[in-house]
């Protein structure tokens, strides 16, 4: 429903329609406005990867996990350098430090 009048705006057409779903680990591997994005891009990334690989324990059946994790070790070496190192972390709590290209930085609790 929320993205109704964008769709209409687009001619009827979802602007996501022909890519893969957004997902925080293809933006930071894969977008280079990543990093200018998160400050702490390097802490953003080892946890991205670590629930990936906690949530792909959890659920080994999981398919559209399993392809995703493919393809962001196909197009990025820094995932699958961080993806072989097997460090599993659990989603955790903490400071988000963003930099936004039109108020500057900031420090989230």
């Amino acid at each position: 429903m929320t993205g109704g009048w964008l769709r209409r705006r687009r001619g009827g057409r979802h602007p996501c329609a022909g890519r893969p779903p957004p997902n925080l680990a293809r933006f930071v591997f894969l977008d280079p406005r990543a990093r200018r994005f998160y400050r702490d891009w390097d802490r953003i990334a080892h946890d991205a990867v670590g629930s990936l690989r906690a949530e792909t324990a959890r659920t080994p059946g999981n398919t559209d996990l399993a392809d995703l994790v493919g393809e962001l070790a196909a197009r990025s070496d820094e995932f699958a350098e961080r993806w072989d190192a097997h460090d599993v972390e659990c989603h955790r709590s903490g400071q988000q430090r963003f930099h936004h290209p039109a108020v500057g930085d900031l420090d989230l609790d």
